[in-house]
């Protein structure tokens, strides 16, 4: 590597993975993007490319100088990225019996999906998402979705796939949830174009660590909004039979609350959590107060329908207050601006709902 490349990498392992996992532990960023990014040309320059990036963002919202010049390093990190997809292609192209391959195009399409967030480029991300998930699923679409979400809510790995398939799984599922909120023009929607609904059904549901309590979460979160677009949608023909969208409330309400006891009785088992555990905690209770507030009202059509809520979503600000307060107290303690990169929705998403 050369010195600006060893620069950058050295920039995503100790200021851009943090902020990636700012909210809860990832096994993707925190070891095998490290791992990959020392012995795979393609993740190394991917990994470079990012640190590269962010800095420039960074650089941007803060008005701090970047070393060469903002628009100096830009370049550079478009070469680095660049570079990345170069080698990956020749890989792609000449490596059928190599047993890598795979892993290094999913973790490169990964990497390849913050890049385009951090530049606003949703078509782009969106294209790299759609890849990653044929490479994972072999299906594309609401199939591969159902099927990244079936094996989540099974809780059970399959023994016949790669070792890392359940990391790349839990990761795909992350970002396929909130690309649900884009469609490819680049505009941000509040609810999915598309309403296909996944099978999820917990009947009994042990929640062992924060992490999977997250990961159980996404597979709901995606059934929530989705059944939103489909309520919007069948509720407008009156002369239509609804009691199938109130089958389906029914059920997801149960599987919500089935994921909130059983995440409330992992925490009464626990001993001690970090800060950043906190944040954790804090920011799944955020959406379950969220989800289940919007579940239970899709049906209802007054206008004044919210207003029974207010309890509900005055502890949800409450919360966010404390998991802002938290990175603010982190981050002014090492002396750098909070987080502009999270991979995860955050509490961004909840709060933008309980403003509307």
């Amino acid at each position: 590597m050369t010195t600006d490349e060893r620069r950058c990498l050295a920039l995503f392992q100790t200021y851009t993975m943090p902020m990636l996992t700012g909210l809860c532990d990832s096994e993707l960023w925190q070891r095998l993007v490290l791992q990959m990014s020392q012995t795979e040309p393609a993740v190394g320059h991917a990994v470079a490319a990012l640190g590269a990036f962010h800095e420039t963002t960074t650089a941007s919202v803060t008005g701090t100088e970047v070393v060469g010049g903002n628009n100096d390093y830009r370049l550079f990190a478009l070469e680095q990225y660049g570079r990345a997809i170069a080698v990956l292609r020749r890989r792609l192209t000449s490596g059928s019996g190599d047993p890598q391959l795979r892993v290094t195009a999913l973790v490169c399409c990964v990497i390849f999906v913050v890049i385009e967030l951090l530049q606003d480029n949703y078509r782009d991300v969106l294209v790299h998402l759609k890849n990653g998930t044929y490479i994972l699923m072999n299906q594309t679409g609401p199939r591969a979705r159902e099927a990244m979400f079936r094996v989540i809510t099974a809780g059970t790995n399959d023994d016949s796939k790669p070792e890392d398939d359940a990391v790349f799984t839990h990761m795909f599922a992350q970002l396929t949830v909130q690309a649900a909120h884009f469609s490819e023009d680049s505009v941000m929607r509040l609810q999915p174009s598309d309403a296909h609904l996944s099978r999820v059904q917990y009947d009994e549901l042990e929640i062992r660590s924060l992490m999977e309590a997250k990961e159980r979460l996404d597979p709901l979160i995606d059934s929530m909004v989705r059944f939103w677009t489909r309520c919007e949608a069948e509720l407008r023909d009156r002369s239509a039979d609804h009691r199938p969208l109130y089958m389906e409330q029914q059920q997801q309400y149960r599987n919500m609350q089935r994921h909130i006891n059983a995440f409330e009785t992992y925490l009464t088992q626990a001993q001690h959590f970090t800060p950043k555990e906190v944040r954790a905690i804090d920011t799944i209770r955020v959406s379950h107060i969220v989800m289940s507030t919007y579940i239970a009202t899709f049906l209802d059509l007054s206008e004044t329908i919210y207003d029974r809520y207010l309890a509900g979503w005055t502890r949800a600000v409450t919360l966010t207050e404390q998991i802002v307060a938290s990175l603010q107290a982190e981050y002014a303690h090492k002396q750098q601006p909070l987080p502009n990169v999270i991979s995860d929705i955050g509490v961004f998403v909840p709060l933008f709902s309980v403003g509307i």
